[in-house]
């Protein structure tokens, strides 16, 4: 045993008494320190094994249901967009699940649209295809005599097509990013002031009186590409005139607002139910129920104006007009 001082500023404060250890002697002390490590060692055992057998049943568990989120996988990697998870539990796992789930919704309704479009393209290339191959062989056979009538429907039925493929061509564009905007500031108002004058003609053949209301937003500029600007606005005043009945009304104005220049392009009667509004600027919609191809074109117009909207950072929507039709309303920013 030895005795050693605790020192706090040159004095000592205290001892420590260290005493040597003992070796274990007695025999019941040792058979206790036996009996604590025979005890340890079973629990420990013990331990490792419930540890084990539960990582087993554990692993199980999970291996069957990542199994099943595996074969869904599988199924949406080989083209099945119906199959759902069965997995519904609240967890890490089912919400995976569940994300598996919404994207093989997506997918599926990704699948029907791309099936409607071939449809749909199918059947507009497929009318004037057929329109052409009756009128050139009633021609060629002599039912129907060679004259400036003849030919003029050709011409018609050619015109249609070649506007149906560009349009077409148009949306691929924009779909891969290809489409080429050369913007540079642009008086927007008078841009649609020339367009206007260009479709007066028209309208004056369809009986529609038109109305401009620009003065708000003259000599206000917009960064834009002419040219495709230019495309939007003959697209939305065809598409007025097309779909306003005759001796109707057509009204274009503009105001500015909270940074944004806003054009409205609104008609008279007949107007579609609210509910198919957001859909007008889908691709190859049409609001009435039938194709009557005398009422309107292939559905890609206003698409195609959604697009040439957004990429000028923009906003397009369709709201009931005031006359009795519909109003489309565009937005763009303003540039100082």
């Amino acid at each position: 045993m030895s005795d050693h001082p605790i020192h706090f500023e040159d004095h000592i404060i205290g001892y420590i008494r260290v005493e040597p250890f003992k070796k274990i002697t007695d025999a019941l002390d040792k058979e206790f320190i036996n009996h604590q490590l025979e005890a340890f060692f079973k629990i420990a055992l013990t331990s490792l094994l419930f540890i084990l057998s539960g990582a087993w049943f554990v692993g199980r568990y999970l291996k069957k249901r990542f199994s099943a989120l595996e074969k869904q996988a599988n199924e949406l990697t080989a083209g099945n967009y119906t199959i759902r998870s069965a997995i519904h539990k609240r967890d890490e796992i089912g919400r995976l699940a569940t994300h598996l789930d919404t994207l093989a919704i997506t997918l599926e309704r990704n699948q029907r649209s791309r099936q409607q479009w071939i449809a749909d393209i199918s059947h507009e290339l497929r009318t004037p295809l057929a329109i052409l191959k009756g009128e050139t062989e009633a021609l060629i056979d002599g039912i129907r005599p060679l004259k400036r009538q003849a030919i003029h429907s050709l011409a018609s039925e050619i015109e249609r097509l070649n506007n149906l493929v560009e349009d077409l061509y148009q949306l691929s564009l924009s779909d891969v990013g290809a489409l080429n905007y050369k913007k540079e500031p642009i008086e927007l108002v008078g841009l649609l002031e020339d367009i206007l004058d260009t479709f007066s003609t028209r309208m004056a053949e369809h009986d529609l009186q038109l109305t401009v209301d620009l003065d708000p937003c003259r000599d206000i500029d917009i960064s834009g590409d002419s040219a495709r600007l230019t495309q939007l606005f003959i697209n939305l005043l065809e598409n007025a005139i097309r779909y306003t009945n005759q001796g109707g009304a057509i009204k274009v104005s503009g105001n500015c607002k909270n940074e944004q220049l806003q054009l409205i392009i609104e008609d008279s009667a007949p107007t579609v139910a609210t509910e198919k509004l957001p859909h007008l600027f889908e691709r190859l919609y049409r609001s009435e129920s039938s194709r009557n191809r005398n009422t309107g074109g292939a559905g890609l117009g206003l698409a195609i104006c959604k697009e040439i909207v957004n990429a000028h950072q923009g906003k397009i929507e369709a709201k009931h007009s005031g006359l009795g039709g519909i109003a489309i309303q565009v937005r763009f920013p303003i540039i100082d």
